[in-house]
């Protein structure tokens, strides 16, 4: 399925053209196995450092969520 994907959406969804796309990304975060997980509606085509972004602000306790949670670090915080 995401060979297929890919093919027939070959560009990152937030680049645009001319980034090739090499993820597809589940919009809901949950993956293959949540409900939607096979849902084509539910993916899109990211390029890697668009899906490693996208993976990081995800994942609890990582500096995304921290910042979301804390505010912008100040200098001197």
């Amino acid at each position: 399925m995401r060979n297929r994907y890919l093919e027939a959406n070959p560009w990152c969804a937030w680049c645009g053209p001319p980034t090739l796309a090499a993820e597809v990304d589940h919009i809901d975060g949950l993956g293959p196995r949540g409900p939607r997980g096979l849902d084509a509606g539910n993916l899109r085509s990211l390029c890697k450092p668009c899906h490693s972004a996208r993976t990081a602000r995800d994942q609890p306790g990582g500096w995304w969520a921290e910042a979301r949670h804390n505010g912008p670090r100040r200098p001197g915080r």
